[in-house]
């Protein structure tokens, strides 16, 4: 057995297991099609708006300290879809204060930065394919915060 491969088996288990499970979750639905996500920030907080998006019940939320896993299925298209999206973001955030609600038609969550400043964007992989569905709420946006009270030596 060639070495990268002996290493590799005790990871690829794992990861085929836990994708199993995330398809046995869904009841084998089509997965949604995904319309929009905004996204705004502050100097503390990341803001995201799930554009369009119904769930039958609670949606399952886990959330780490780049990421955010957001599941649930929604009764759209007749006999309903599966709705997956999984944000790894560009900095850190702390994952115990993420706070996600419904909002007509639409799911909004809050979560907060671990240290405060701004991220130069929301996604780490800038070729992530979520990138295309994102946009920014320049309505909720605060821009970097400057130091204007301290004077500028020319």
């Amino acid at each position: 057995m060639p070495p990268l491969l002996f290493f590799a088996l005790p990871l690829a288990l794992p990861l085929a297991l836990a994708l199993a499970a995330v398809a046995a979750d869904d009841g084998g639905l089509p997965d949604c099609p995904l319309r929009a996500v905004q996204w705004a920030q502050d100097n503390t907080r990341l803001h995201l708006q799930l554009l369009d998006v119904t769930c039958k019940g609670a949606p399952t939320l886990s959330s780490g300290v780049d990421s955010l896993s957001f599941r649930c299925t929604s009764p759209r298209d007749g006999g309903g879809c599966a709705v997956r999206l999984e944000f790894l973001f560009r900095d850190r955030i702390q994952p115990g204060l993420t706070r996600c609600q419904a909002k007509r038609h639409s799911h909004w969550c809050t979560l907060t930065k671990e240290a405060p400043h701004t991220f130069d964007r929301l996604l780490f992989d800038k070729e992530d394919p979520l990138q295309r569905h994102l946009t920014v709420n320049w309505a909720k946006f605060a821009p970097e915060e400057d130091d204007f009270s301290q004077p500028v030596r020319v």
